[in-house]
């Protein structure tokens, strides 16, 4: 196994991580921004959103339960052995999974701190930031390998 199998495939655990608080913290602010909000009858009480720091904390849990579901499902695999295709069904599968995890946990704790609405564009972002980042690893990888 090369050295570069090794760094490529150790590098998508931290890319994992920060590509889905960034996407946490992209939905926050689209959530609060967004005109989506026309589309409901109700009006949005902003009080009973969370506060920036609460949210962070919130994310970084989420995306440390990301990654244990991806660990348990080999996504982290040193070696390349699935097309990019593959293994975006397989990301886009496994955030379903973990999405469905954050609803049952609350679900369980019968408290919901903020909006669903957060935790759909959440759940969306993270799908595209991972399959993002997953993409950025994979050509690096590439470039990395003809450059010898």
């Amino acid at each position: 196994m090369k050295k570069s199998e090794i760094f490529f495939g150790i590098i998508k655990i931290p890319m994992d991580f920060l590509m889905t608080v960034l996407a946490f913290l992209a939905a926050y602010r689209f959530r609060l921004y967004a005109d989506v909000n026309r589309l409901f009858e109700k009006a949005i009480d902003y009080s009973v959103l969370p506060s920036p720091t609460e949210y962070l904390n919130f994310s970084t849990y989420s995306a440390l339960a990301l990654i244990f579901i991806f660990a348990i499902n080999q996504m982290y695999t040193l070696k390349i052995t699935q097309t990019f295709s593959k293994e975006s069904r397989k990301v886009i599968f496994l955030c379903g999974i973990w999405a469905m995890a954050i609803i049952t946990y609350y679900f369980f704790i019968r408290e919901f701190p903020f909006s669903r609405l957060a935790i759909l564009f959440s759940w969306a972002f993270t799908l595209i930031a991972i399959i993002f980042g997953r993409a950025i690893v994979r050509i690096l990888q590439r470039i990395s390998l003809k450059a010898g």
